[in-house]
Formats: C-alpha cells, structure tokens, sequence
C-alpha cells in the first residue's frame, strides 16, 4: 500500500516507485495462482526503475551516493536471483509480491528518501 512516507520529492521517481507498489498491490489482492511471467515482468519495472533513477539523480543534481549505488546493484542481484527462481520453479510465487514489495518500501525509506535531502 502506497502511503506519503514513500515519497521523496521528484515526481517522476515517486510515480515509478507508486506504480511498482500498484502492481504488487493487485497482485496481492488477486485470488489464484500466480504467473510467473507476470511476477518476472514486475522485477523487469524495478530493475528499470533502478537505471531510471539514477539517470534522474544525476540530470537533476541530487544526492546520488556511491553507498546508494552499491545498495542499487546489490537489490539487482537479490531481483536477478529471485527472477531465476521463479524461472526454476524453486521459489513460491505467492511469497514474491511481498518480497518485492518489502524491497521497494525498506529500498525508499533507507535510501531514495535522501536523494532530494
């Protein structure tokens, strides 16, 4: 669920990190199995977003830290792995939309928040 402590300032990157919580939301609110295409398709959103945010961050002036980086490659390799697990059938898919969502949330609040500081 979306709420005004997710934001950070830029209109542009709060309406990405809005539309990923969007989807994880529906998600989680639709009965039946999962298809993991659907799931891999949002991890492809966040993955974006991540390049997407650090192109804004730099044409805008903010705040982008080599620890913010850092934090941004490592979340690439956490998504990367549960994407082939989702492709291996070796993780659930009722447990990804609040894995991701639980990544997004803790990733705003650690870090995205002070991008506009």
């Amino acid at each position: 669920m979306w709420y005004s402590i997710y934001t950070v300032g830029d209109i542009d990157i709060d309406q990405e990190h809005a539309n990923i919580d969007f989807m994880l939301s529906v998600l989680d609110s639709e009965p039946g199995e999962l298809e993991s295409t659907l799931l891999e398709n949002i991890i492809d959103v966040t993955l974006q977003h991540f390049s997407n945010e650090e192109t804004i961050a730099k044409e805008r002036g903010y705040n982008m830290t080599a620890q913010h980086l850092a934090k941004h490659q490592q979340l690439t390799k956490e998504l990367l792995i549960i994407k082939q697990s989702l492709q291996n059938n070796t993780i659930s898919r009722e447990s990804v939309p609040v894995m991701l969502q639980d990544i997004l949330h803790s990733h705003i609040l650690e870090c995205d928040r002070f991008l506009i500081a």
